[in-house]
């Protein structure tokens, strides 16, 4: 009778104060607000109302970049339960909600993960783990590689830990761990780190059943791994793997992947004479024209063909400077074959002469004349001419003229040598890692 009128009145009242104010979300922010924050005051229940208000004052606060109201307002969600509301209810409005901060700054999101992990723990495992990963990868953005390695191996040790059928069910978990630990230690240069996680990761029986971004990832950070050991085509098969892999589900480090093909198909040929063109794949060959792939692949045929004025046209070109240039790790394999390269052009040019002017050299190697004067004593020291330096005089002196090579390959096989003397000497050693973390970064 009146008390079921009074309770349907109530809730009725609660209803459209919760509409009004996700319809002025947009419109009128502080009407919005205030008109949450009214719901929660008079839920007499504090049951689905309130937690629907506390998700649609986080939703309003981020919308608005109001990192101030955003944090308090999401520690409240965060501590915020009820009978009627499940965990997997709160999980998925955390999950959603935390989906959904792309504009917001780094240094706010570990406030945010850290706030996640501190309030609600490792009881909500899901939840939990998926944090944890999320904190890595900002950690990783913001290059505090050695924090992020730390949290990822407290996750190692969770991922392995307990009896096998537990072991068994988080290797899916564990090989996404796997795959960002490879990419800290690609970017770090720690190649024996790379070496043990990479034969770990290859050797899980999950790996065939994770998602295939991850599978992808860890095919190419191996595929990284074989090029700076100077396993050509160990590194052209992996390689072939994580294109077509990241061509599978629409991600858009496919191109990166296969300009990295192109480069590892090309030291592969000198080394074997069973290497597909990977452009012979259908999957590829829609990319052949891509502007990064046709610089890649322009400047690698015409070191191929020792066709100098082409070589040094592909370098010059302004639409080309991205797709060789601008990313140092990728450039690591392209900078040794320039250098080859340009030392068969050296010899080249020196070849029917016993003194040539630096000017000359400059001119004919389209460089300026300290970079001759450079590669000059570069050549020498490695032993690729026979030769002096007349400094005053601006002349290189050659006991006798240098034999033509006739040779088409001589620049790739140069370049082969070179990168597997580069890579050795480089994963002899190890880059250490910055030091450096943010202040509100916690990890657990």
């Amino acid at each position: 009778g009146d008390d079921a009128d009074v309770e349907e009145t109530w809730e009725t009242k609660i209803d459209n104060a919760y509409a009004s104010a996700k319809q002025e979300m947009d419109s009128d922010p502080t009407s919005s607000e205030a008109g949450f924050k009214k719901v929660l005051s008079e839920d007499q229940a504090k049951g689905r109302y309130s937690f629907k208000a506390h998700k649609m004052l986080c939703r309003l606060y981020q919308r608005q970049g109001q990192i101030d109201k955003l944090l308090p307002a999401y520690e409240d969600l965060l501590h915020w339960t009820h009978s009627g509301i499940t965990k997997s209810e709160k999980d998925k409005a955390v999950n959603k909600f935390i989906d959904r901060c792309g504009n917001i700054p780094n240094d706010t999101m570990l406030k945010i993960y850290d706030a996640t992990l501190r309030i609600l723990g490792e009881k909500h495992e899901s939840l939990w783990f998926s944090c944890k990963v999320r904190l890595a990868k900002v950690l990783m953005a913001d290059k505090a590689l050695d924090a992020a390695e730390r949290s990822l191996r407290k996750l190692v040790t969770w991922g392995t830990s307990g009896g096998p059928d537990a072991v068994m069910r988080k290797a899916p978990q564990l090989l996404q761990i796997y795959a960002l630990l490879l990419q800290i230690y690609i970017e770090a240069e720690r190649f024996d780190k790379v070496q043990e996680i990479f034969a770990k990761a290859s050797s899980n029986e999950a790996l065939s059943s994770v998602p295939i971004p991850i599978k992808a990832t860890i095919q190419e950070c191996g595929a990284q791994m074989f090029m700076r050991q100077g396993a050509w085509r160990r590194a052209y098969e992996h390689y072939t793997e994580a294109f077509h892999r990241y061509d599978e589900c629409g991600d858009n480090r496919r191109i990166r992947a296969l300009k990295s093909l192109v480069v590892a198909t090309m030291l592969a040929k000198t080394v074997s004479d069973h290497v597909v063109n990977p452009f012979d794949a259908p999957e590829a060959a829609a990319y052949k024209n891509d502007n990064e792939i046709t610089a890649i692949s322009a400047l690698i045929d015409a070191a191929e063909q020792k066709d100098a004025p082409r070589f040094d046209a592909v370098l010059a070109d302004p639409k080309n400077k991205r797709a060789i240039f601008g990313d140092k790790e990728f450039f690591k394999y392209l900078e040794p074959l320039i250098q080859a390269f340009r030392m068969t052009k050296l010899r080249s040019v020196c070849a029917p002469f016993t003194q040539v002017r630096l000017s000359y050299l400059a001119k004919e190697m389209n460089i300026s004349e300290e970079e001759a004067e450079q590669m000059c004593v570069t050549a020498i020291l490695e032993g690729s001419i026979d030769a002096l330096i007349d400094q005053p005089a601006k002349v290189l002196l050659l006991p006798e003229p240098l034999s033509a090579d006739a040779d088409r390959s001589a620049a790739l096989l140069e370049w082969s040598r070179q990168m597997a003397e580069r890579f050795n000497t480089l994963s002899r050693g190890t880059r250490k890692f910055s030091h450096e973390r943010p202040e509100s970064a916690t990890v657990y």
